[in-house]
């Protein structure tokens, strides 16, 4: 019986860097977001989707996006339940800073989409062009919003369910901190680990200011809110 797991998360937290790293891992075969699109019966497709990958650990991305609003699943943590109960090991990837968060989102929207699907660019393909971007006031307190009401949501669908939380700013954001994720994530599913390197670099600077044209406007906005705290944090 081959090890199971899924990765839940919201998306823009580095999950498409954590599964790059795990499929470097000879045992392991991480697909994407596999629930993107609309399906009749999201269970069974899963099991598809299981059955007609490769030998050894397999393992799939879940937004909780895709549960929600595009599976239109009415129960998301009855769904993790069961999969958890198929043999799946829960992987829940979180970002702390729910600000970067957004604003990453908005500056993928701003480059064009996702280039190849992807939302980072792959080191090998020179330095990202940075362009800066505009960002909506309205929007982005929308945004905050709904991002701090999804990651309580969250929470609450992961209760009773066991998983091992990964955290983007302390496990995935520096290089040196992927190498020691990756061995405990292959320890949690019975896989042995090996040396990882990774193939993404992150699209947006440090300093916001780098890619926001109108940065004094945001920050005058986000200082007034609970979610100033995240403006001194990467």
């Amino acid at each position: 019986h081959h090890p199971r797991f899924v990765v839940y998360c919201r998306g823009r937290d580095g999950s498409t860097l954590l599964v790059d790293l795990l499929n470097q891992l000879p045992q392991v075969h991480c697909d994407g977001e596999i629930l993107h699109l609309p399906v009749i019966a999201p269970r069974l497709y899963v099991r598809g989707c299981q059955s007609s990958a490769p030998g050894g650990a397999y393992g799939f991305k879940l937004l909780s996006y895709h549960l929600t609003h595009i599976q239109r699943v009415s129960n998301p943590a009855a769904f993790l339940r069961h999969l958890n109960n198929s043999g799946y090991k829960i992987i829940h990837l979180r970002r702390r800073n729910l600000l970067r968060q957004v604003l990453s989102g908005f500056y993928v929207r701003h480059r064009g989409g996702y280039a190849g699907g992807h939302q980072h660019h792959r080191s090998g393909d020179g330095t990202p062009k940075v362009t800066r971007m505009t960002v909506n006031i309205e929007e982005l307190d929308y945004y905050l919003r709904e991002f701090e009401r999804a990651a309580r949501n969250e929470k609450a669908t992961l209760s009773g369910v066991r998983s091992l939380e990964l955290i983007y700013e302390r496990d995935l954001l520096q290089t040196d901190d992927q190498q020691d994720t990756v061995d405990r994530v292959a320890e949690y599913l019975g896989v042995r680990s090996v040396p990882i390197k990774a193939s993404f670099a992150r699209l947006t600077a440090d300093d916001l200011a780098e890619f926001i044209s109108n940065y004094d406007e945001v920050v005058r906005f986000v200082e007034q809110t609970d979610y100033r705290r995240f403006l001194s944090a990467s």
